[in-house]
């Protein structure tokens, strides 16, 4: 049976949106020059998060259904947002404080009631400041059962 899927909150669909904002595609149409007063986006193939942001390495340690998440601080950062995605890329669970480190599920007991790796998963995290600015990013990191 499946864990029941944990709503996302808007701080980190708030990011999301943020990211994906420069990815869209300009059409097959590369010769063409942006109008004085357009914005010019990058394509998926094109867009790297450490080109407009900091990178945040990730580790996750403790393999199995509750792994130890832990990642680098980054100056600045008074807020830390993560988001577990299942293996379709949706949101499974998110968690957001100060620390640079929290299991999945926000548990180490194996057995406890809550979310949970239970196939193969992925996840990252942003930093925030205490004005809610967006100062890094992690690349999305795998993590299984």
């Amino acid at each position: 049976m499946r864990a029941p899927v944990l709503r996302t909150t808007l701080p980190v669909l708030a990011c999301a949106a943020l990211l994906l904002t420069g990815c869209s595609s300009d059409g097959g149409n590369a010769s063409a020059s942006p109008a004085p007063s357009a914005t010019t986006t990058a394509t998926s193939s094109e867009f790297a998060i450490g080109d407009y942001l900091d990178t945040i390495a990730v580790t996750a340690a403790d393999p199995g259904p509750r792994p130890l998440l832990t990642w680098t601080p980054v100056d600045g950062a008074t807020m830390y947002l993560v988001t577990v995605l299942d293996s379709s890329g949706v949101g499974y669970w998110t968690w957001e404080g100060t620390e640079t480190e929290v299991h999945v599920g926000g548990t180490s007991e194996p057995d406890a009631i809550g979310p949970y790796v239970f196939e193969d998963m992925s996840w990252r995290v942003a930093a925030q400041d205490d004005t809610g600015t967006l100062l890094a990013v992690s690349e999305p990191s795998p993590l299984s059962p």
